[in-house]
């Protein structure tokens, strides 16, 4: 587990390459994405897909050369 000091995050990456990242006790998971395999609705505010309008991709981060997207539960 890895401690970040200066705003006291803390993540571990799990078996099958998820991170979870811990703040305030409580935990968000997020996935890997390479470069070429990132969701169609990656980098976007609102996106409109058959005829309804739906919240696109504008939260991640990158580490160690992959894109970290949150796994909504």
């Amino acid at each position: 587990m890895v401690q970040c000091l200066n705003n006291m995050k803390r993540f571990k990456i799990l078996k099958n390459g998820n991170l979870v990242m811990t703040k305030s006790n409580v935990e968000i998971t997020y996935k890997p994405h390479k470069i070429g395999e990132l969701p169609k609705d990656f980098g976007c505010l609102e996106y409109k897909r058959n005829g309804k309008w739906r919240t696109g991709i504008n939260n991640w981060f990158k580490y160690k050369g992959l894109t970290y997207v949150e796994v909504i539960k």
